[in-house]
């Protein structure tokens, strides 16, 4: 489903995987404390769709990524993907993702939130909108895309359990 927020859509599907084998592939492969308390592999191994089951999940991904936002020219391919895991208090300041073609975040267990950012400046500035921030909550087993360049966050995390969640970038190979 694709949900229209300032003329960008954000796109959300529940994927038909093994979500509490994934969240178990997490804790496996994770390694020190590296970020926020918590830990991402995105500066130790950011490709971790190479190995399963997160192979098996960049596949599902892949096909959900081609409905949403299919390219004009060329072909949709995996670029980085990291796995993090925050713990209460953790979380992930504003941010894009640049030099990429859509990015997104599918989430194990339902734990936590991703807020976005109205990208219209002009309209946050002059108070023409009403929601300049979008949150879509966590829900076990469900992807959330986006275009690379839309400005979202990942909220402190309240709970007392660990937020996890595998995130992603795809670029547009253009065959030109």
């Amino acid at each position: 489903m694709i949900d229209e927020h300032w003329s960008t859509g954000v796109y959300h599907a529940d994927l038909a995987v093994d979500s509490e084998a994934i969240a178990e592939a997490m804790y496996a492969a994770r390694g020190e404390r590296n970020y926020a308390g918590g830990y991402t592999s995105y500066y130790d191994r950011h490709h971790v769709h190479d190995d399963e089951p997160f192979a098996s999940l960049m596949t599902e991904i892949m096909r959900h990524a081609q409905a949403y936002m299919p390219p004009a020219r060329g072909y949709l391919a995996p670029d980085k993907s990291w796995f993090s895991i925050m713990p209460s208090g953790g979380f992930h300041p504003a941010h894009a993702h640049p030099m990429s073609y859509l990015s997104g975040t599918f989430y194990p267990k339902s734990l936590g939130e991703i807020a976005f950012h109205d990208p219209r400046i002009g309209a946050v500035a002059a108070s023409f909108t009403p929601d300049p921030i979008i949150v879509y909550q966590a829900v076990a087993g469900r992807v959330i895309m986006f275009p690379s360049w839309l400005l979202h966050e990942v909220p402190v995390n309240r709970s007392s359990e660990d937020r996890l969640s595998f995130s992603f970038n795809v670029r547009n190979i253009r065959s030109d």
